[in-house]
């Protein structure tokens, strides 16, 4: 037996929506979707795409950004980011290294101000298209000097824009896509209640089997943090 030796596959925008469209039984064998259909799909794809940025923050789509520090500068341009997870503090050298505290946003305000050093406290803020990694203390002389930040990060996702663009998702994603783009465009072509009822559990199952698949392996230990009053 022989097989073919080749793991890339990838459907682009216009294959998708052909694809949900077939599974809301408004295309026959061989048909076309008309323009309209293909601007409509393309809306619906990309606001999917939006959707589904917030299903949490899989391994494929986790950045590691080196971020070089200014002196006593405490907030940090994050570009494309969503969320951040982990903010490292690390010797220019290659030696030590050190996980920086995350604090919300409410405990960093309370922070003192006139504060420098090496930093060990972080908190982020998402804004529409950037986000703000905020460090403290900010970093002093000797900071700029011997460290560096790696700031781990969730990037968003790339949207649908011409008819040749593939999915910012791994390949195992597409059913998933295909399936939720037929539940959003299937009250558009009037498919029957009872048939979308059927799309939506069909979708919620591959949608539950691809995002299984994109997480770590590895235990996860959650404890207090243990604060002096």
């Amino acid at each position: 037996m022989a097989t073919s030796g080749s793991t890339s596959y990838e459907s682009n925008r216009d294959n998708l929506i052909k694809a949900a469209l077939r599974k809301c039984g408004v295309l026959a064998e061989g048909e076309t979707p008309s323009t309209e259909s293909y601007t409509n799909g393309t809306q619906a794809l990309n606001n999917i795409v939006l959707r589904f940025a917030t299903l949490g923050m899989p391994l494929w789509k986790r950045i590691e950004l080196p971020v070089t520090l200014v002196l006593a500068t405490k907030d940090y341009t994050i570009s494309n980011s969503l969320k951040v997870t982990q903010v490292v503090l690390k010797d220019t050298s290659g030696g030590t290294q050190y996980e920086l505290i995350n604090k919300s946003r409410y405990d960093y305000n309370r922070l003192p101000t006139n504060s420098s050093g090496n930093p060990v406290h972080w908190c982020f803020n998402p804004n529409l298209e950037n986000g703000t990694l905020s460090i403290w203390p900010a970093p002093d002389a000797g900071a700029v000097a011997n460290k560096s930040l790696v700031v781990v990060y969730q990037k968003e996702f790339d949207g649908f824009v011409s008819s040749a663009d593939t999915p910012d998702f791994p390949s195992y994603w597409t059913d998933a896509i295909i399936y939720e783009l037929a539940v959003n465009l299937a009250p558009e072509y009037g498919v029957p209640l009872q048939d979308r009822a059927a799309l939506k559990a069909e979708a919620k199952a591959y949608l539950e089997q691809a995002q299984g698949y994109g997480d770590e392996d590895t235990s996860l230990f959650v404890q207090p943090e243990m604060r002096m009053r």
